[in-house]
């Protein structure tokens, strides 16, 4: 995988825009495999010490508190951090000379020898990707979880083969620019989101929907046939589906019973995991999993032993028998009202944020 990355890199002249987590990881692998890197960045020097620092002994040069310094004359491929929007003055200019877009996602794509399961979603894309890395596990298989939950994934390049599996998590930032999907997607909903950064409703189901945009007839989708907008998606590739409400192909809940392929997978009793929006998270990752090959018996053990993810309806405490839950990641009107369905027992809800 090095001399592959180096035959790709060495000698590219690399300008990254937006230096926050991603931003290092993606300029250490640059500068590794032989591009020299400009790093620029709003924020001032002060604010960005704690990135810069874990870039101490790596050539690189910054233009940070602004982008004025930026020179595009010397410039091969500009590599643009998720938060930053497209209409941002650098990439535009990039754009009017010719000069190519890319980012870590599709850098990781270029090189990764492994097949890539892909989980994008308004909700649900972390608990589903977290469940899914437990099924491959279970079955065996040596995967490798990251994307926009954890750490990014281009350190990892070399630990895999193609005997491996990548099951990554993307948000519609990573995807909108992309022009590569994986070879199994899953979309688990597309409702209100980033609407303070994608300019409508329509916009965000199209940057989501680059998650198949550019599959081919051999690769697979996994979409949820009770969201309005999933179904609005017309996947080239094999298709599965996902429901609730209803029997479909590929996994469904009917009654007590979680159905895949119409026969029984497990009983609604058995997640441990509370409220109906897990179920259909578990529904999700069995129809998943057995797009990419992997067997029952593993998918069970995985949904047995799973007990979630931090900041998602996540026990912190008891005190005079009343229970305190953090679901912080409940950013969304939809989040909170699947949160809030989920129990029975009076509910005093904390809320505050803003309208996105």
């Amino acid at each position: 995988m090095s001399d592959r990355a180096r035959q790709l890199l060495a000698g590219q002249r690399a300008l990254v825009i937006g230096l926050a987590r991603e931003g290092v990881d993606l300029t250490r692998f640059l500068v590794g495999h032989g591009a020299s890197v400009v790093v620029t960045d709003r924020k001032s020097a002060e604010e960005l010490a704690d990135f810069t620092g874990q870039l101490d002994g790596y050539e690189v040069s910054y233009r940070v508190g602004g982008h004025g310094a930026v020179e595009l004359d010397e410039i091969d491929v500009v590599y643009a951090s998720p938060g930053v929007p497209p209409d941002n003055e650098v990439l535009r200019n990039a754009e009017r000379r010719g000069i190519r877009r890319s980012s870590l996602v599709e850098l990781f794509f270029a090189l990764c020898p492994a097949p890539i399961v892909g989980v994008t979603g308004s909700a649900g894309k972390s608990t589903t990707t977290s469940l899914l890395g437990l099924m491959f596990d279970k079955a065996r298989r040596h995967v490798f979880v990251g994307g926009n939950i954890g750490r990014p994934l281009l350190g990892k390049l070399e630990e895999m083969t193609p005997s491996s599996w990548v099951v990554m998590e993307l948000s519609s930032f990573q995807l909108e620019p992309l022009q590569v999907s994986p070879q199994v997607a899953l979309v688990t909903n597309v409702t209100p989101n980033h609407l303070d950064r994608h300019p409508s409703m329509e916009a965000y189901w199209a940057a989501k929907g680059q998650i198949l945009a550019h599959q081919s007839p051999s690769d697979w989708a996994v979409l949820n046939a009770d969201d309005e907008w999933s179904r609005r998606y017309v996947p080239v590739g094999r298709t599965l589906r996902f429901s609730l409400e209803g029997v479909v192909e590929g996994a469904y809940l009917a009654e007590d019973e979680l159905m895949l392929l119409g026969t029984p997978l497990l009983k609604r009793e058995e997640i441990p995991l509370r409220g109906q929006h897990n179920v259909a998270n578990v529904l999700a990752a069995a129809a998943t999993a057995h797009a990419a090959g992997i067997e029952r018996s593993a998918m069970r053990e995985a949904v047995h032993e799973f007990r979630g993810v931090p900041h998602r309806l996540t026990v912190v405490g008891e005190h005079d028998g009343v229970v305190y839950v953090d679901d912080s990641i409940a950013t969304a009107p939809e989040r909170s009202i699947a949160a809030l369905l989920a129990y029975d027992e009076p509910i005093v809800m904390i809320a505050g944020g803003r309208d996105k």
